[in-house]
This record gives C-alpha cells, sequence and structure tokens, in this order.
C-alpha cells in the first residue's frame, strides 16, 4: 500500500474525524446510554476516517503468477517431392492424420504452432503438398524472429531433406535457442532415373549470334542403357545426340550451340527419352528461354582517375552481351564516338572540362549515370541542374551510408532475394552533405547512418523524359560486389541492380498516355507483378480511374483483375499462375475516353521439386544432432512427446505479474464505509425507539 501523498495526514484526518464524532455524541447528544454513545462513536469515527483517507489516493499493489507454456513448432514441408513417391497416398492420408494426432497431444502441456514451408513460411494447419522448392532456410529465420525472446522449448521439422533453393540452413543454426528434431519423409532408395540436372546458356543473345549451351544429364541404375537429347524451338529439331549410360550413377555434360532468327523472347526445350520402368519422368525435360535482341547499346566509361569501383561496375556490365562497354581515359575522345545511348560518370564532373561535356550530353538527352566520390565537384554538379543539391559541409568529410529500400519506387522493380541482401551489404562513403530533392527524382535507397533513418537519397532517378539520369551518392561499390560474393558465392544481387539500373536508363521513353510495365519473363517461383501508369494531357500521372486486366494462356484459360491504386499510379501481384504464355488487354476510361494497352509475357515453369527425389536425410540428420535434437521417422513420431517432455528446459516459465490499484475502486473498501454509516443509522433508529 501506498500513497499519492505523505502519511504524515493520516494523523490530521484521525483527529478531524475523532473531533467530529465526539462533537455529536458526547458534546450535544443526551439521548443514549455511555455505552450506546461509545458504539456510535466509534462507527461514525471509523466511516469518517476511512472516507477522508481516499483524499490521499491511496494504492495497494497486487501481485499474481502467470504461466507461460513451452512453444513447440511443428514445420511440414509442403512441396511437391513428398507425394512424388510411391508412398503418396500414405502422406496425405495416414500419415497428415498422425501429424495432426502428435500436434493435439502436444497441446495439453505445450503451446504447439503447426507451419507449412516450400515456396513461403506460413502459420497454417492445412497442407496439400503442391510448393514448386523448399526452403528450409527461410523456416528457421521466420521462427527465430517470430519467437524471439519466447519460451521455444523444440522445432519439429518433417521433410524430405530435399533443400533446393534458398540459403544454406546449417549456417543458421547458432541462432537457433531450441533443439530441432527432424521426421525423415521421402525414400532415399536410388531408383532408375534419368534427368536434365542443369542447364547453362546465355539468357540474353542476338539474332543470328551462335549461342552456346551446355546440358548436364545425370542417370542411376541405368548402365547400358540408351538414351536420345533433343532440343527443339517452335517444334523444330535443331539438335540430337544419342549416348550410352556406362555407370551406375552416371553423369555427363554435352555441349552444343544454337542460334535464332527472331527477335523477342524465345522459348527451347530439352527432351531425353524416357527408360522403360523409370519412375519420374518429370525430370526428362526442361523449357529454357532466351531473349533476343537486334542491337547493342553503347556504354561508354567516363571517370576522374583509376578506382576499384570502375573494374567491379565494368564486371558486372560485360555479363550483359546487349552493351557495349567503351572505356575512355581522356573525356576529349567523347567526340568521337558515333553513336552513345549512356554515360557513366565516375566521381564526374571534377572540373571545368568535365562539366562542359557532360552539359553538352544533357542538351542532347544522352542518359547519365553518376557515381559520387571525393574528386566530384560538388560546386560543379549543383550548376548541372539535374534535381539533386548536394551541399557539403566540407569537401572532404564523408560519411558511411547503409542502403534502405523506399517501398514506393515504382520504376523498376527488385527480386526479394536482392532487396534482403542489398540491405545486408556494407555501407558507401557519401558525402556528408545536406541533400535538396527535385520532384522530378524519385529514390530506390535512403542513407541509414549507423541506425539513424534518413531521408538522404543513396541511389536516385530523375524521370524527367527529356533528360533522363540516375545518381549513386557514394562511392566504394567494388566493397558491396566483394561482399556479395563472399557471402553468397554469388554477385547476382548486385548484377541485378547495376543491370536494371542501366537498363532502366538506355531503355526508350514511351509517351503512351496508358500503358502496362511488365517483365517478358516471369518464374513460376515468384508473384508476377505488373504496373500500369496514366497520363494527363500535361503527361503527369494520376491514378484516378480503375484499370481492369484480362489474361489469356495458351490454353484459353482467362483471368481477371483490377489493379490496386499507388502514390500516383497502379500495382497488381498475381499469384499461383501456370507456366505459359500469357497475352493481356488492359482498360481504363479517363476523362470519357477509353484506353486500351495490349501485351504478353512468359511464366516459366520450375522443376527443382522433378530433378531428384531422393531424399536427404543426411541433411535433416546434421540438422537435429548439431542442435541436440534427434532425427526420427514416421513410425516414431509418438515418441517425440515424450521425448521433448524429458528436456531440462521444456518447462513452463512462471511470470509474476504486479498490477496497482486504486484503493478509491475497491468495491469491499466501500462497503465498509456504507456499512458503518449504515448500522450507525440503524441503532440511532432503534436506540431512539427504547
Amino acid at each position: 500500500m501506498f500513497t499519492e501523498y505523505s502519511l504524515f495526514w493520516i494523523i490530521p484526518i484521525l483527529i478531524f474525524a475523532t473531533a467530529i464524532s465526539w462533537f455529536i455524541y458526547f458534546y450535544k447528544q443526551k439521548y443514549f446510554s455511555k455505552k450506546q454513545t461509545i458504539t456510535l462513536f466509534t462507527l461514525r469515527s471509523i466511516a469518517i476516517t476511512l472516507l477522508l483517507f481516499l483524499l490521499l489516493s491511496p494504492t495497494f499493489t497486487k501481485k499474481t503468477n502467470q504461466e507461460e507454456k513451452p512453444i513447440i513448432v511443428i514445420a511440414q514441408d509442403n512441396s511437391s517431392s513428398i507425394t512424388k513417391t510411391k508412398d503418396s497416398s500414405y502422406y496425405k492420408n495416414e500419415y497428415l492424420n498422425a501429424l495432426y494426432s502428435l500436434a493435439k497431444s502436444l497441446n495439453k502441456n505445450f503451446n504447439t504452432k503447426l507451419y507449412s514451408f516450400g515456396n513461403q513460411t506460413k502459420e497454417t494447419n492445412t497442407f496439400d503438398f503442391n510448393d514448386h522448392y523448399t526452403n528450409i532456410a527461410d523456416l528457421l529465420t521466420n521462427i527465430q524472429n517470430e519467437y524471439f525472446n519466447q519460451n521455444l522449448s523444440a522445432i519439429i521439422i518433417a521433410s524430405d531433406g530435399i533443400n533446393n533453393f534458398g540459403k544454406n540452413p546449417l549456417n543458421l543454426l547458432d541462432k537457433t535457442p531450441c533443439p530441432i528434431y527432424t521426421i525423415a519423409l521421402g525414400d532415399t532408395n536410388k531408383r532408375k532415373d534419368v534427368s536434365i540436372s542443369s542447364i547453362r546458356f546465355n539468357e540474353i543473345s542476338y539474332i543470328e549470334d551462335i549461342c552456346p549451351l551446355e546440358v548436364s544429364i545425370k542417370a542411376k541404375k541405368a548402365k547400358n542403357e540408351k538414351v536420345k537429347i533433343n532440343l527443339t524451338h517452335k517444334g523444330k529439331n535443331i539438335f540430337n545426340k544419342e549416348i550410352t549410360i556406362d555407370q551406375e550413377d552416371f553423369s555427363i555434360d554435352i555441349p552444343t550451340t544454337f542460334s535464332c532468327l527472331e527477335a523477342g523472347i524465345q522459348s527451347f526445350t530439352i527432351n531425353i527419352s524416357t527408360l522403360e520402368g523409370e519412375v519420374n519422368k518429370e525430370n526428362n525435360k526442361r523449357d529454357f528461354f532466351v531473349k533476343i535482341l537486334d542491337s547493342r547499346k553503347n556504354i561508354v566509361f567516363l571517370s576522374a582517375g583509376p578506382h576499384p569501383d570502375i573494374s567491379a561496375i565494368k564486371q558486372s556490365i560485360n555479363k550483359n552481351k546487349n552493351y557495349n562497354l567503351i572505356n575512355l581515359t581522356d573525356i576529349k575522345d567523347l567526340q568521337k564516338q558515333n553513336e552513345v545511348n549512356l554515360i557513366i560518370a565516375h566521381q564526374l564532373p571534377n572540373n571545368n572540362e568535365s562539366f562542359e561535356a557532360l552539359k553538352q550530353l544533357q542538351q542532347k538527352s544522352i542518359p547519365i549515370l553518376y557515381i559520387i566520390g571525393k574528386r566530384t565537384n560538388f560546386n560543379l554538379f549543383n550548376n548541372l541542374n539535374n534535381g539533386l543539391k548536394i551541399n557539403v559541409y566540407n569537401k572532404t568529410s564523408q560519411t558511411q551510408s547503409l542502403a534502405r529500400f523506399n517501398n514506393s519506387f515504382s520504376l523498376f522493380s527488385l527480386s526479394e532475394e536482392s532487396l534482403d541482401i542489398l540491405s545486408q551489404l556494407p555501407p558507401l562513403s557519401s558525402p556528408l552533405a545536406k541533400y535538396d530533392l527535385s520532384t522530378s527524382l524519385q529514390t530506390l535507397f535512403y542513407q541509414t547512418h549507423n541506425s539513424l533513418k534518413t531521408n538522404y537519397p543513396l541511389i536516385t532517378f530523375n524521370n524527367n523524359a527529356d533528360n533522363k539520369s540516375a545518381i549513386i551518392c557514394g562511392e566504394d561499390i567494388w566493397k558491396w560486389r566483394l561482399r556479395n560474393y563472399l557471402h553468397n558465392n554469388t554477385t547476382k544481387q548486385v548484377d541485378e541492380l547495376i543491370a536494371k539500373t542501366i537498363q532502366y536508363l538506355v531503355s526508350d521513353k514511351d509517351k503512351s498516355t496508358f500503358k502496362i510495365k511488365h517483365e517478358n519473363l516471369y518464374n513460376q517461383t515468384h508473384n508476377i507483378r505488373l504496373e500500369a501508369e496514366l497520363y494527363n494531357q500535361a503527361y503527369q500521372l494520376v491514378n484516378t480511374s480503375d484499370v481492369k486486366i484480362n489474361l489469356k494462356n495458351e490454353n484459353g484459360d482467362t483471368y481477371d483483375y483490377i489493379f490496386t491504386k499507388t502514390s500516383n499510379a497502379y500495382a497488381l501481384e498475381i499469384a499461383e499462375l501456370k507456366p505459359g504464355k500469357y497475352t493481356f488487354v488492359a482498360t481504363t476510361n479517363f476523362g470519357g475516353i477509353n484506353y486500351t494497352d495490349k501485351g504478353s509475357f512468359i511464366i516459366s515453369a520450375n522443376e527443382l521439386e522433378s530433378i531428384d527425389l531422393v531424399a536427404k536425410h543426411d541433411l535433416l540428420y546434421t540438422l537435429s544432432i548439431k542442435t541436440n535434437g534427434q532425427l526420427l521417422y514416421p513410425s516414431q513420431m509418438q515418441n517425440l512427446e515424450k521425448i521433448i517432455k524429458n528436456q531440462e528446459d521444456a518447462k513452463p516459465i512462471i511470470h509474476q505479474i504486479t498490477t496497482n490499484h486504486k484503493l478509491i475502486s475497491s468495491f469491499w473498501y466501500w462497503l465498509i464505509i456504507i456499512l458503518c454509516f449504515s448500522t450507525e443509522w440503524f441503532l440511532r433508529k432503534y436506540w431512539g425507539k427504547i
């Protein structure tokens, strides 16, 4: 018990209550006996004291114990490889019933959570085994984030161990706070099978170019059998070969070449003849797509001097055959170039000569990618009027800027994987300055200094139709590429950022009033994202009217959608579309005028779950052993409850909850006061009648 005011005030309250009661019953009252008077005096004193005590705002503390049950996560692999074995009926029926029974039994003593994982991780109690890939790392990451600092006692993962997407889950075990118990599903027996394990090709080529292709073939338990390999395009055979399988575990790389006379996204198919008695025939066929272009874009690289960024950016650009990269050491040589589609200006302008050259390029509406660094002359840069003013506090002062994605960015899209990895890359060295942006700029990444989030741009784009440009407000891009490779064994994510930036800058500006922005090729594993833009007569973006779209695939199936309105445009995300070619017709009505845009795109199939159906129980075993868990088989599932109960840390946590309650709100306190006054009144009436 404590009060808002000093307990010293209890003494004046007692004196006052006693005085009032004495005055009433001893000073003037002569009707009651001495015993009766003392009784009434006492009741009145207690009632007044209790009533006046409330003026001190007394508060009492109540402590209660609350039990938190241990949490058990049961994660079921929902990928299609689970049911592509001979036991498919068992997994859809008897096995799932046993899993639900385990969850129900565990829930008596634990807080049990059921999850599905595959294409995505989600809390659910329904499983259809239709996901296109398995991502155990995503499962572990979600669990770690969701149950951070909670009483998570065990994770149960039921899977065949065929992990074919995402990061290596073994690298995440140090952040897993509890044992992992694995239920080994699938079949580890090797059966007769021939498959296309991988295809290596250039995703972009040109008309009549010779395109290299390498097909990796694997076979099991098919020694002395012969198979035919065919490469087709639009039903025409362009390559075939027969091979003999000479080992029980057989693999071979078959190199070849092809060319195409048509521009656009071209579909090619590789087929392997099936074997007698072959169980898995889905991995005998693979489709792949190549973007055939008409001509290359000329990119000129200008720099203020040597820098590791130059080599890193060049390596990214040279991966794309669509671009012809020209490196100039002397800016005067720029005049000798006949056609220039893009200028990369590294730490330019640095003097009046480079300023004048860049000014002339702007007047010619040639897109420019600026990369800001220590050698940049910021006074000259600001005078270029490209939409960004960088007012430096000191010419040599720099700050370390991490990349933070702007969710409102709409000029182009980056994959979720790339956005995740790019946000974890080391900081760029940016000028310590105040940044003033015009409304024509759209920022892709903001600067974050340590944990301080700013609205200063790290990478921003000028969307002016007549003067397209991009500005990277920092150097040391080479560190991004190096870190990307060291942590992911690939530079794919940084290369995607550079490729999308250049692609946006070199693409011709479409001044259509109404248009649908889309990729030519999507993967079945990702949602299909479409964007729509509608312009008024002043060529300003508007989104007052609804935009509808109708999709149609090669089988004649149709799908109707309505775009969601964004800040000034439209967006649409579609999930679970079947692979194949789709045509679309988008319509809207603005100002009483009907607008239409048409186009097409291709969704490529994902065969990851069909390539190899042999269960990988060694991965499951490692996940369990490294976390002090255990690997079990479906027949042993019911033992899990006993095993987990015997864990020392699988115990409830008792939390002591302290709550404060005002005495004025107490029912019992007011009851005592009322009883005192009521008893006094009753006794006065009763004794007054004697």
